[in-house]
């Protein structure tokens, strides 16, 4: 006949994660953040997009495990400033949509 009271206090995080798109990385070839990629998870569709100052893109991919390395056309491109766009789809409907 004997009771007992327990109380506990527990968070829950998003398991999936914030969507990340770093703002810099540097395609030298050295093994350390070589390759820009997308971070966060439970994604069902994504595209990035990249584009050169110029508004030429400059990589294209529907893969979220497929990064640039900073190359186009089979080159190097030179340091500047590039812009992304990111747009899909997380496995629970919410939309993607990054600039």
């Amino acid at each position: 006949g004997c009771s007992d009271t327990m109380i506990t206090t527990f968070s829950v995080e998003n398991p999936c994660g914030e969507i990340f798109v770093p703002n810099a990385f540097s395609p030298n070839g050295d093994g350390q953040n070589d390759t820009l990629f997308i971070y966060g998870g439970c994604l069902e569709f994504v595209t990035l997009e990249i584009y050169s100052r110029w508004g030429e893109m400059v990589f294209s991919t529907r893969d979220a495990t497929r990064g640039w390395d900073g190359r186009w056309r089979d080159q190097a491109c030179e340091p500047g400033v590039f812009t992304y766009v990111l747009t899909g789809q997380r496995l629970d409907g919410t939309a993607i949509s990054r600039r």
